[in-house]
């Protein structure tokens, strides 16, 4: 009934899909025109098989709200028939690569299929799997860190730690620096996705956040990113600053696959200030820092 409470509407159709009915998919299809369900139409067609589903999916996606464009590349990203579509949308420039979010790319390459990796390669950027002592980490800092645990977490003394530790580079909340993503609009609140990439930002990197080593003529090596680059200049964004050198002083460039994040951000720290982080990162809303801290 389209004359229902929207919220109704909502919560009657996420019983629907969790229900796993086979009867719903052609519904949910019909349901992608829904403003009001099209988010959860495109959730529930992760569940089914449907290719012209995908399609018509595809053929919406420039007209979405940004929550329902993250959430279509999810459902493009659950199964490999469907992830196929996507990187073929990626290839012909139908879906930006901003669009597919590291912990998304990630999603992509564990279905481990070739075609699709080579396109995200080409594509998107970069991406390995996690060696197993990075693993073992994530699984020990996460099974310290329960719903109950990051409930009492000190979020203002995580913002403090996030300005010491991540704002040069990342924004939050609007504050913050802009060398590396936007975290407003991320994951965060999946914990798996926010160790991923906090113990592990190598794992998975897009093609414009990949460092390169720059060796200059008056012999310093420049560590950055290369944000443009034409005959006579290049910019690079280093850790600290950004740079404009001329050609004439660069004598090799060595693209790496690396990000420009380091490893180790979470080491030297105590477990509660490992909780206290992760409560920032996670939460929904700024918090004001700790009396006597300069923003």
């Amino acid at each position: 009934n389209v004359e229902a409470d929207p919220a109704a509407r909502r919560n009657a159709l996420h019983v629907l899909v969790d229900a796993r009915s086979k009867e719903i998919a052609p519904l949910l299809v019909k349901l992608l025109d829904d403003r009001v369900l099209v988010n959860e139409a495109i959730r529930g067609l992760a569940f089914y098989d449907q290719p012209d589903a995908i399609k018509r999916l595809l053929a919406l996606y420039p007209r979405l709200y940004p929550q329902a464009r993250e959430q279509a590349i999810n459902t493009l990203s659950s199964r490999v028939a469907y992830a196929r579509v996507l990187v073929a949308a990626l290839a012909a420039g139908k879906i930006r690569p901003s669009d597919i979010s590291a912990f998304q790319a990630r999603q992509l390459f564990s279905l481990g299929d070739a075609t699709i990796d080579a396109a995200l390669k080409q594509h998107w950027g970069q991406i390995r799997r996690t060696p197993d002592e990075k693993l073992r980490q994530m699984h020990e800092i996460k099974s310290q860190l329960s719903s109950t645990a990051l409930k009492a977490g000190d979020r203002a003394a995580g913002r403090a730690l996030f300005q010491q530790k991540c704002a040069n580079c990342h924004t939050l909340f609007g504050a913050g620096g802009v060398i590396g993503p936007d975290l407003t609009g991320g994951n965060r609140a999946n914990l798996d996705y926010l160790l991923e990439n906090v113990l592990d930002p190598s794992a998975a990197v897009a093609a414009n956040f990949r460092t390169s080593i720059i060796l200059l003529a008056d012999g310093r090596v420049l560590t950055g990113v290369v944000l443009q680059s034409n005959p006579r200049t290049l910019t690079v964004q280093t850790a600290t600053e950004r740079l404009a050198l001329a050609r004439s002083d660069i004598e090799e460039i060595t693209p790496q696959n690396l990000s420009l994040m380091p490893d180790g951000l979470l080491n030297g720290l105590s477990q509660p200030q490992i909780r206290n982080l992760v409560a920032y990162l996670s939460g929904g809303s700024q918090v004001p820092l700790p009396v006597g801290t300069k923003p």
